[in-house]
């Protein structure tokens, strides 16, 4: 309860902030002929996801933990990199290369899927290929997210979902360590969340997408 309080009262407090800055360095998104806004609007929302999530997570989560500071690190290297996209648009060749390096990045800091349990029982090992199928899992959560970022509320909204379930899970399954990430994480969003409903006042842009994307499916493995 607390980690997902402490990240929903940081990212309700600060995205005004994040809006105000975003403007004062023109960070605009402008309206065009697939847009449903008409006014020019601030798209750096994804800072304040990030800010609430880490503060969240390092007040509550146990250190050290080298799977954290990869969920830590990979996060702002996926804000980074969404940044980047925002202010100047990226080849979809560049993109995805940036993508696959920032989940070699999490598999090298050990989060890593290295099997898969069989429903009829026991485990299917994964071995050497467990690194690549990380690899793409991490990539398609981003970019799933990344997509669905097109209508007020609905990357944000979704993405709080679908971290609340694994926080259920979680609990269920008697694993603190992603419970306080998850709990975090929705609360980060659900934060950002009352300022990105339609009429939405600020968009988290490809950072934000990304960082969210990023952060589900490190959470998840």
């Amino acid at each position: 309860l607390y980690p997902f309080l402490v990240a929903l009262g940081i990212a309700f407090a600060i995205t005004p902030l994040v809006k105000r800055f975003a403007i004062r360095i023109g960070a605009l998104t402008e309206p065009n002929s697939r847009s449903v806004h008409t006014t020019p609007t601030p798209h750096l929302g994804g800072i304040a996801m990030y800010v609430a999530f880490a503060a969240s997570t390092v007040l509550f989560a146990q250190f050290p933990h080298r799977e954290l500071y990869g969920i830590l690190a990979g996060g702002a290297l996926s804000l980074l990199f969404g940044m980047i996209d925002d202010f100047r648009p990226l080849s979809p060749r560049t993109k995805l290369l940036g993508q696959v390096a920032i989940a070699v990045f999490a598999v090298f800091m050990g989060i890593r899927v290295d099997f898969l349990r069989n429903p009829m029982g026991g485990l299917f090992l994964l071995g050497r290929f467990g690194g690549l199928f990380t690899i793409m899992w991490i990539v398609s959560f981003m970019n799933v997210v990344n997509l669905i970022d097109g209508i007020d509320g609905l990357a944000a909204g979704v993405s709080s979902i679908a971290a609340l379930t694994l926080l259920f899970v979680s609990l269920q399954q008697g694993q603190a360590f992603p419970a306080v990430l998850t709990a975090a994480l929705a609360g980060s969003a659900l934060g950002f969340l009352k300022y990105n409903f339609n009429p939405a006042k600020i968009f988290m842009g490809d950072a934000g997408a990304h960082f969210l994307g990023f952060t589900l499916a490190a959470i998840s493995i």
